[in-house]
Formats: structure tokens, C-alpha cells, sequence
């Protein structure tokens, strides 16, 4: 039976690339369901993780129904590391038992951060519209999902940042095992393969810094320079706390990722130029920081 469930949650996970699929799932209740899952602490906690993890991505609409329907309640003790699921137990006398385990291991950390990742910079996506009544006025800037950014951002500031501190927490948990891929790949060079042209090693390259976690650590610079464009009181605080990490480069090393990021962006043909903008704006706030400090 469990396996059965989770090939359910597998397939309905892998559905939710296509769009026809995303809009019945919304339409038939599918975010609200998945919410219900999580909250009771079913078994099944963590396929509902990743279906609303697959779900939300490049679909702002799903991210503001995931917001309407009381979802970062559920959300962030899944970000926090603290999600809990009930599992059944059999005690000597073999009767059963209910206790509770924690839900959160790696793949789940992961699922979590691209979810918070999406309601960031989904929600924060831009409309153009003409100002009414006048032709010559050009255009104004304004938010599709305004309530529902407002409050995930209202998330981040709640209890003293501490949501902001999981990030930079994340970031620098990611970087370390990026660039311990970098080193390993770079140490075994010599061992592996001498033949190995520049593209293979380019592409093996990737494949290691894929597996620990790059993905991941773009979505934390994604999240962390979304929030530092949108709310001063978070770029503050967010670009103070980079600043007091132990390597006095964090806040550096975010917008090495984003550049990163950004080149890829460029190299793929990606037309929005938002990571691009986001590192730029978060050099800028970098800089800006640096020369406060030394005033």
C-alpha cells in the first residue's frame, strides 16, 4: 500500500509540468488537499511536499492559492527543518501506536527551499499597465499577487528574522558542499580520465556540482536578493547578517552565485533577465554596505 501511494504522489508530481494538468489541480481543490496532508502529519507528508513543490514552480498562480488556502502555515516548519509526520508503531504486546518523527531529511530540505524559492519570486513578478486616463503617462509597475507577497514577506520578518537566518544558515551550508565538489572534481582530475577532453570535463564538471546541491544554493541567492529588491527592512537585516558570517565573504559569495546564475541565464537564451537584474542589485547593495561600514 505504501508503495502504491507513493507512485501515486511520483506521478502526480511528474503531471504537474504540464499546464492543463496544473490548472484541474488547482481548480479541483489539488493545493488544499496537499495542505490537509501535511498539516495532520500523514504518512504521506512528504509526497505532498513534493507534488506542491512541483506544482508551484513557474506558476504564480499556484503560489497565490497555495497563500490563500493557509499554506505558510504548514510551509515553514517544513523550511525550518521542523516538519513532523505521525507514523504507526507496534509496542511487545503488539498493540499499536502513534508517535511522531521528524519529516525533514535532505531531499525534503531541498523540496522546501525550491517551494519558499517560487513564492518569492513568483508572487514578485511584475505587471505593465497604462496609467488610466492618460495616453502619455507611459506605464506603471504593479504586482499580480500583491496580498499574497505581502504576506510571505511578512513571514521573513516575524520572530526576530529567524526565517531570514535559515536562509543565510542554507546558503552557506550549500556554497561549502559546492565548492568541496569543485575541489574534489579538480584533486581527481589526474586520476580519472587524462584523455578527457574540456567539454566532458566541463560536463562532469556540472554533474558534481548538480549533485551537491547548486540548484539548491541558486534558489537561497534567488530567494536572498528577491528579498533585499523588495522590503529595506530585510536588506538590512539580510545584508548585516551576511556580513557577520564566519567567512567574511558570504555576502560576496551570494552574488558570485547569482552571476553565476545570471550567465546561465544568458547562455540558455533566457529572455526575462531576472537573475541578471538580481545580481545587479544585489551587487549594488553589497557595495553600498561596504561603504557605509568603512564611513
Amino acid at each position: 500500500e505504501e508503495e502504491c501511494v507513493e507512485n501515486i504522489f511520483s506521478s502526480l508530481s511528474g503531471a504537474m509540468a504540464e499546464p492543463e494538468a496544473r490548472r484541474l489541480f488547482l481548480e479541483n481543490q489539488g493545493v488544499g488537499l496537499m495542505l490537509r496532508i501535511m498539516k495532520n502529519k500523514m504518512l504521506s507528508y512528504r509526497g505532498a511536499l513534493r507534488v506542491l513543490s512541483h506544482a508551484v514552480a513557474e506558476s504564480p498562480e499556484t503560489c497565490a492559492a497555495l497563500v490563500d488556502a493557509g499554506g505558510l502555515k504548514v510551509l515553514f516548519p517544513a523550511f525550518m527543518g521542523l516538519g513532523k509526520l505521525t507514523v504507526l508503531g507496534v509496542k511487545k504486546n503488539k498493540t499499536s501506536s502513534e508517535k511522531t518523527v521528524n519529516a525533514i531529511g535532505n531531499d525534503e530540505e531541498i523540496l522546501a527551499v525550491s517551494l519558499v524559492t517560487n513564492l518569492v519570486v513568483q508572487l514578485s513578478v511584475k505587471k505593465q499597465k497604462q496609467a488610466e486616463g492618460d495616453a502619455e503617462a507611459g506605464s506603471t509597475v504593479d504586482f499580480e499577487h500583491l496580498i499574497p507577497l505581502k504576506r510571505v514577506m511578512r513571514k521573513f520578518r516575524d520572530h526576530n528574522f529567524e526565517k531570514a537566518d535559515r536562509l543565510v544558515e542554507l546558503h552557506e551550508k550549500y556554497f561549502a558542499r559546492v565548492v568541496a565538489a569543485e575541489q574534489a572534481h579538480l584533486s581527481s582530475r589526474g586520476r580519472d580520465d587524462a584523455m578527457m577532453d574540456e567539454d566532458e570535463d566541463s560536463v562532469l564538471l556540472d554533474m558534481r556540482r548538480q549533485d551537491a546541491g547548486l540548484d539548491t544554493l541558486q534558489g537561497v541567492a534567488l530567494t536572498l536578493s528577491s528579498l533585499c529588491a523588495l522590503s529595506p527592512a530585510l536588506r538590512q537585516y539580510i545584508v548585516d547578517k551576511l556580513e557577520e558570517q564566519e567567512d567574511e565573504n558570504a555576502a560576496t559569495q551570494v552574488v558570485q552565485v547569482l552571476e553565476g546564475l545570471a550567465e546561465d541565464e544568458a547562455e540558455e537564451g533566457g529572455v526575462s533577465g531576472r537573475a541578471y537584474g538580481l545580481f545587479q542589485a544585489m551587487k549594488m547593495c553589497i557595495e553600498e554596505a561596504a561603504v557605509g561600514a568603512v564611513q
